[in-house]
């Protein structure tokens, strides 16, 4: 009702059909949340983002390969989108793309070299295609960006262990305190 108002009074408001998307899809109503993301005002020039979330839509209700495949239509012009990315890596992770998952966390990194998260992927990312070496320096990165972020140091730890390296584990974990 208050969206509908607030469309009324600005019709072109990428915003306000985000959130109408958006409650949709958390109420369970999916298609109502995709026809959305397609607003008519909009005609064949729908926003990047409305079409980024009806893809995150699509992944929402369980479409995980119409999801993925939209997304990457979606940063085919968009390809330096670092919300594109960040949700293609997520997608090739959960899927067990190791390979493609790298590839999108390398271009998250690229985007968003300040957020620790981006880190976190690309370490992640590193360690399932086997180079442990360069998934330490990634944990490492985000490290220095966010010092005591759960994740990275436990990583971080695990991969020191794995490589038998006792004492640089032994270092990382005053970092978790």
């Amino acid at each position: 009702e208050a969206l509908d108002r607030a469309l009324a009074l600005s019709p072109r408001s990428e915003w306000g059909y985000h959130m109408r998307a958006y409650y949709l899809a958390q109420d369970g109503r999916y298609d109502e949340a995709l026809a959305a993301c397609r607003p008519d005002v909009f005609g064949d020039d729908v926003p990047w983002g409305l079409c980024a979330q009806a893809a995150e839509i699509e992944a929402q209700r369980g479409n995980r390969d119409g999801a993925i495949a939209q997304m990457q239509a979606v940063c085919a012009d968009n390809p330096d989108s670092a919300r594109v990315w960040r949700r293609l890596a997520e997608w090739f992770d959960a899927g067990d793309e190791n390979d493609r998952y790298l590839e999108a966390a390398r271009q998250l990194t690229r985007l968003a070299p300040e957020n620790q998260v981006s880190w976190n992927h690309l370490g992640d990312a590193l360690r399932k295609t086997g180079d442990t070496a360069g998934a330490v320096v990634a944990f490492r990165q985000g490290i220095d960006i966010d010092p005591p972020h759960p994740f990275a140091i436990a990583s971080l730890f695990d991969l020191y262990l794995e490589t038998e390296d006792v004492a640089r584990a032994g270092e990382v974990i005053p970092l978790a305190e």
